[in-house]
């Protein structure tokens, strides 16, 4: 998950991201944050209970917004944008799961995109022009293209089945094939991932945590979400009155627990 909000973020640059976007107008760079901040803060306002109209939680997104701008060789997607806040619209309409988290993030990771195209060297997702991925394995751009198992998988944006991973062959490293990921106690690494329902910790598979458990990644949690604000495995997301996410939207200082998008 994304840190907080830099303080040291250009106020001149805050400033020309908090005109709000008139119905028809197209969407630029300039109105892209504050209009998603202010769909996403219509949803919560509600289940927060706030006694204002949520002004503060709509300067608080739009400003952690604006501190995860581009970054070199990414630029404005506005059709990108526009998917974005159809995805909040939909995401913040339901309770929120590890799936719909995960949904969110990858469209709206998208909004500022790389031009990278196939076989061009990459790190995220967001370097490649769409359609293209990034091959975590060989940080490639290329087709997402899931396979079958104990597929050969030398192809960037090659997916091998969810209990399966891309590994170089012993006899011929510059082959790649799916194969089995490690179970319990066996060794694990961050190219040598476990099989799903556990996780990697001190690169030996043990097994996931359960709902309540403290937390720091998704991958940590039996669920697959780790409450983002409160560091602890949920099944959803909640948004209530006092709660750590509601405080957290409206810019409430959290400590050190706060870890939040």
């Amino acid at each position: 998950m994304r840190g907080r909000l830099s303080a040291t973020l250009p106020l001149v640059f805050l400033a020309g991201l908090v005109a709000c976007k008139s119905d028809g107008d197209p969407l630029t760079a300039q109105t892209y944050c504050a209009e998603k901040a202010k769909r996403e803060c219509t949803r919560v306002h509600a289940l927060c209970a706030w006694p204002d109209e949520g002004a503060s939680c709509e300067a608080t997104r739009t400003a952690i917004c604006a501190s995860e701008a581009p970054v070199a060789g990414r630029v404005f997607n506005a059709g990108n944008a526009e998917a974005c806040l159809a995805k909040v619209d939909a995401t913040y309409a339901a309770p929120i799961t590890a799936t719909s988290w995960a949904a969110l993030a990858e469209v709206c990771g998208r909004v500022y995109e790389g031009t990278a195209a196939l076989g061009a060297a990459c790190t995220a997702n967001a370097d490649c022009a769409s359609p293209n991925v990034c091959d975590p394995a060989v940080k490639l751009c290329g087709p997402a293209k899931t396979l079958g198992p104990g597929a050969l998988c030398n192809d960037p944006g090659s997916e091998c089945p969810a209990n399966e991973y891309c590994a170089p062959l012993e006899t011929n490293p510059s082959v790649r094939q799916c194969r089995a990921r490690p179970g319990m106690a066996m060794a694990c690494s961050t190219s040598v991932p476990c099989a799903p329902a556990l996780r990697c910790e001190g690169n030996v598979c043990v097994a996931r945590l359960g709902t309540g458990q403290a937390c720091l990644a998704n991958a940590d949690c039996t669920s697959g979400l780790c409450d983002p604000w409160s560091r602890v495995c949920v099944q959803q997301l909640a948004f209530a009155p006092g709660s750590r996410s509601c405080d957290a939207y409206r810019g409430t200082p959290l400590g050190d627990a706060a870890v939040g998008q």
